[in-house]
């Protein structure tokens, strides 16, 4: 079981950044007077449902890692989205919360509906928070930036596992390195590992457009995890260009429209 105070900060930290977040976007007068009171009521209302949550499907804690309902970030995210607005976030946004929080066990999907399912409720009965409810379709805008989030990661492992059937045994224990640098949020660390193993790759006469195209796509999610760069987009469609390899389409329509460039997406994949 969650300790009371435990949940008393958890819930109270994550109502005053959403609420401080929804009047950043769209102004105090959003609640005028009942900040406060708004505030307060969600701050009940996230207590309760991480406590009932707990209460009806307790996951217990491996070793030092622990559910995510007790997680002050992973919470905040997941209904801040509600309060916000999807075009708040980013899956790479979503990719670094995870990515810190590595003593969070990654929930499942069936959990996360029963935690939104219980949340939900307790805002319909509540007749200040009823008044706003400014995402409808919340859960699904949820659900499909955690989608993408998998996808991503889905995507550097097969490619980190091509290249080593592409490559000589040497580079290996390299790419693996690679690897858990970028699950690790050590994006920059990869970025220069990369560096590093491209030349040496170019030296030994192996280096393809294949290669050459899946280099160029790990640098540019580094750059983007990292420095949030411009850079990192163009890089992801400049490798995809080199082979386009299906594998990474997806994350090249990403980029594409985080360039500006959506009428690129629809030539491009037609």
């Amino acid at each position: 079981m969650v300790g009371v105070l435990i949940l008393q900060k958890i819930a109270e930290k994550i109502s005053i950044s959403i609420v401080a977040d929804c009047i950043k976007k769209k102004g105090q007068v959003l609640f005028g007077e009942s900040k406060t009171k708004f505030t307060k009521e969600l701050e009940t209302i996230i207590y309760s449902t991480i406590e009932e949550f707990d209460k009806k499907y307790q996951i217990e804690d491996e070793g030092n890692k622990f559910a995510f309902y007790k997680s002050d970030d992973l919470i905040q995210l997941l209904l801040n989205i509600k309060f916000v607005g999807r075009d708040n976030f980013d899956p790479i946004e979503v990719k670094n919360i995870l990515a810190v929080n590595t003593n969070v066990i990654q929930p499942k999907k069936d959990e996360i509906i029963k935690f939104l399912d219980l949340f939900e409720g307790k805002c319909k009965g509540n007749s200040l928070l009823k008044k706003h409810q400014f995402n409808d379709n919340y859960k699904e805008a949820i659900f499909s930036v955690l989608e993408i989030v998998d996808s991503i990661n889905n995507t550097l492992n097969q490619l980190i596992v091509g290249m080593h059937s592409s490559l000589s045994i040497e580079y290996k224990s390299q790419l693996e390195e690679i690897e858990e640098n970028i699950n690790s949020f050590k994006p920059k660390t990869a970025f220069e590992r990369l560096n590093t193993i491209e030349k040496r790759i170019i030296q030994n006469s192996q280096f393809t457009s294949e290669i050459e195209s899946k280099i160029l796509y790990l640098k540019g999610v580094c750059l983007l995890e990292s420095e949030r760069d411009i850079k990192g987009a163009e890089l992801i469609i400049t490798g995809y260009l080199k082979n386009k390899i299906p594998l990474i389409r997806p994350e090249v329509a990403l980029a594409y429209l985080n360039l500006n460039d959506p009428n690129k997406v629809s030539k491009e994949f037609s």
